[in-house]
């Protein structure tokens, strides 16, 4: 045998054992996928169950079960491309989501205030829909005729709707005028 047929044979047996290697780990990682992806429906389910019981207006259940998807579905990622042993390319898809969080975490510091105040409002027992309030920087008077997690929508005595932000609502005082009969003050 000459030492090329040799280094030949050695070459196709390697190839041969990365291949083999390669498809042990895509049969892992492609089972690692799917009992992420069960784990994933079931969680998801039972979190939806869970806050099935907390009274809250329903899209916001909807935004915390799909931000929760989000979350697993991003871990399921990283977790499969480890299975794959691209640790490298799993560490570089962690700093890419840490960086976009961090983007969109100090873009959205005004909703997220905004939802807080929302939450809090909705739970006042003495601000909601129908009451006549005195509300904002410029005391604007009139009934409120919604509220969500971003918004407080007052119309006044003309008719014109102001809109205010839930967080300028909770950060200045408002004044209750008068309260819708069917509710009562704590």
């Amino acid at each position: 045998m000459t030492q090329v047929q040799f280094n030949i044979e050695q070459a196709f047996d390697e190839i041969a054992t990365n291949i083999n290697d390669f498809l042990l780990q895509l049969a892992n990682a492609i089972v690692v996928a799917l009992v992420g992806f069960v784990v994933i429906r079931i969680l998801s389910w039972i979190a939806s169950w869970i806050i099935g019981f907390i009274k809250m207006p329903k899209g916001l259940k909807g935004i915390i079960i799909a931000l929760l998807d989000t979350v697993l579905a991003l871990f399921l990622v990283i977790v499969v491309l480890k299975a794959l042993g691209l640790n490298d390319l799993a560490l570089a898809f962690t700093a890419g989501v840490a960086a976009f969080g961090i983007a969109v975490g100090n873009g959205s510091v005004t909703l997220v205030a905004d939802i807080i105040a929302g939450v809090y409002l909705a739970q006042d027992r003495d601000f909601g829909v129908g009451d006549i309030v005195r509300v904002g920087p410029d005391n604007i008077e009139g009934e409120i005729i919604s509220l969500d997690l971003r918004r407080t929508r007052i119309a006044d005595r003309g008719g014109r709707i102001h809109s205010f932000p839930n967080a300028v609502v909770e950060r200045n005082a408002f004044v209750l005028i008068t309260k819708k009969r069917n509710r009562k003050l704590k």
